[in-house]
């Protein structure tokens, strides 16, 4: 009859909300499982990069202290001198412009590496900004999935109760529904404190986000440098 199918309809509709959260749950935690991933790996790159960086600074700073003591045009000017043939002259500095063109390759080795190392630490910050905002969301489907859990074992148990035909089971259904009712909305009630206070604490981040920028405008505006 016609409210057997507003009942089975209104099942229905409560389950598709409750498979459709337990999706999105599903594909959030499946996201930060792999961002999770990302992140271990831009670490361990940023970190190898970072290694690398300091061996070759280390190299460069051995090499400066050396240009500095012997003088480059000094050092150029003693392998002629100190030479014995022209061909040794000829070897010596070979020698050296292969050093001064490795120390010029260290040097665009670093500025690619410090670049690569900025643009690993951004997506790094991305995935985990990311990973954070999944997690809230995880937060607000598991409020939202037991609230509709609730809502649909009341569904289910008045459809149960439409479709009875016996009266101490149609009772006992009605019975079990007012049950039920109690429980979804002590549900709801839980869902609608969790969103005010998520709502509070948005708004104090928000304020407190405010007063530092206020802040530092007026440092900035009375700062005499």
């Amino acid at each position: 009859d016609l409210q057997q199918q507003s009942a089975q309809g209104q099942v229905d509709q409560i389950q598709g909300r409750v498979s459709e959260i337990k999706k999105q749950q599903e594909n959030l935690q499946a996201e930060n499982d792999r961002l999770n991933e990302e992140s271990e790996r831009l670490s361990a790159e940023i970190d190898e990069l970072s290694k690398n960086i300091v061996a070759r600074q280390e190299s460069l700073a051995n090499q400066a202290r050396s240009a500095q003591t012997t003088g480059t045009a000094t050092s150029y000017i003693n392998a002629i001198v100190s030479s014995g043939s022209l061909t040794e002259a000829i070897s010596r500095i070979s020698a050296m412009n292969e050093i001064a063109d490795a120390n010029n390759k260290m040097l665009q080795e670093q500025k690619r590496d410090k670049e690569d190392i900025a643009q690993k630490q951004k997506e790094n910050n991305d995935a985990i900004n990311t990973v954070i905002a999944n997690k809230q969301q995880l937060e607000d489907d598991a409020q939202a999935l037991s609230t509709k859990e609730a809502e649909l074992k009341v569904a289910q148990l008045n459809l149960a109760a439409e479709k009875s035909t016996a009266e101490n089971e149609k009772n006992a259904l009605l019975q079990q529904k007012a049950e039920a009712e109690k429980a979804a909305a002590a549900a709801a009630a839980a869902e609608a404190a969790y969103r005010a206070k998520q709502k509070e604490q948005q708004a104090a981040v928000k304020a407190r986000s405010e007063e530092r920028r206020v802040g530092k405008e007026c440092r900035s505006r009375w700062s005499p440098y």
